[in-house]
């Protein structure tokens, strides 16, 4: 079972793009600064999410929030010039506010700061 739940705090703002597809798909990525059970220490996980859940990221989430989510790890090789590079990134695949409402209203300006969303299927509607 390939399973990972994390909670932490953005180290950037999170930059929407698009593929070059015929049907671009949205797609994010993103660092998470994840604390530690000791004091002081904390790791930083590369992260990256696809579809309607990468818009809802990039749309309510700013640097600095902490967020919740729910995804797998995900191994990926790169050959460059006979030089091979492993890459491990967690796919969030759910995501969820946390922290503070006032860290989170900061991003929105709706007033959904409560709203707590996110396994979102490619065919479903965003539930705002």
């Amino acid at each position: 079972m390939n399973n990972v739940v994390l909670k932490g705090r953005l180290t950037k703002d999170v930059e929407l793009r698009y593929t070059q597809a015929s049907e671009p798909k949205a797609y994010c990525m993103f660092g998470l600064a994840v604390n530690r059970m000791k004091q002081g220490e904390c790791d930083f996980i590369n992260c990256k999410a696809w579809g309607k859940t990468a818009e809802f990221i990039g749309q309510y989430f700013k640097k600095g929030q902490e967020i919740l989510l729910q995804g797998r790890i995900e191994v990926s090789t790169q050959d460059t010039d006979g030089v091979k590079k492993t890459f491990t990134n967690v796919v969030a695949e759910r995501v969820e506010f946390c922290g503070s409402k006032g860290d989170n209203q900061a991003s929105n300006t709706d007033g959904s700061a409560g709203f707590t969303p996110t396994n979102f299927d490619e065919d479903d509607d965003l539930p705002f």
